[in-house]
């Protein structure tokens, strides 16, 4: 193999190896993307429930005022 074919193909595996790298960073980002949706999905739910539960909580204390007042 000559020289410059020696190069060349170098050179192509370089590329190959730069596409791969691209891909997996790709994945890499796309997958931390939807871990972080699905953390802030369940940070979501989380609050969400706890709203609920602090509603509910609020709403017996004023049930049970309005009856022992009554």
């Amino acid at each position: 193999m000559t020289k410059s074919k020696s190069v060349h193909a170098d050179n192509e595996s370089l590329q190959k190896y730069h596409i791969a790298c691209e891909v997996v960073v790709v994945v890499v980002v796309v997958a931390a993307a939807a871990a972080t949706a699905a953390v802030v999905a369940v940070v979501v739910v989380v609050v969400a429930v706890i709203v609920v539960v602090v509603v509910v909580v609020v709403v017996v204390v004023v049930v049970v005022v309005v009856i022992v007042v009554t």
